[in-house]
């Protein structure tokens, strides 16, 4: 969560909770806050060691009695020229992807765009 965070504090637009608040609130859902990145390709799709500008966009989605709720977000630059943010949110609407229909763990989750 802390490095979903940083991430959100440096592309955010808009309100920025505190490090406590946004901590407390991934905390609060404990395995129902899922934190999904969208990192881009590079080299035959391989992706670079986890370097900040690899991250196009993120999302902070709670999920409470199998609906998911899109709470945060954040995009870079370069993820609004490409979209990145659109691609979160489609895939997100894959009842799968959220693990609405099986136990999922919390954790970070991401997919190369």
């Amino acid at each position: 969560a802390k490095s979903f965070y940083r991430r959100f504090q440096k592309f955010r637009k808009g309100y920025l909770p505190s490090p406590k608040e946004f901590q407390s609130l991934v905390k609060a859902f404990d395995k129902k806050a899922l934190l999904l990145t969208v990192r881009q390709h590079f080299d035959n799709s391989k992706l670079r060691s986890n370097q900040e500008s690899d991250y196009l966009a993120g999302a902070l989605f709670l999920i409470n009695h199998q609906r998911a709720y899109y709470f945060y977000a954040f995009t870079s630059k370069e993820g609004r020229q490409k979209f990145a943010q659109y691609y979160l949110l489609w895939r997100s609407t894959l009842k799968e992807e959220l693990g609405l229909n099986r136990p999922r763990a919390c954790g970070p989750s991401f997919w190369p765009f």
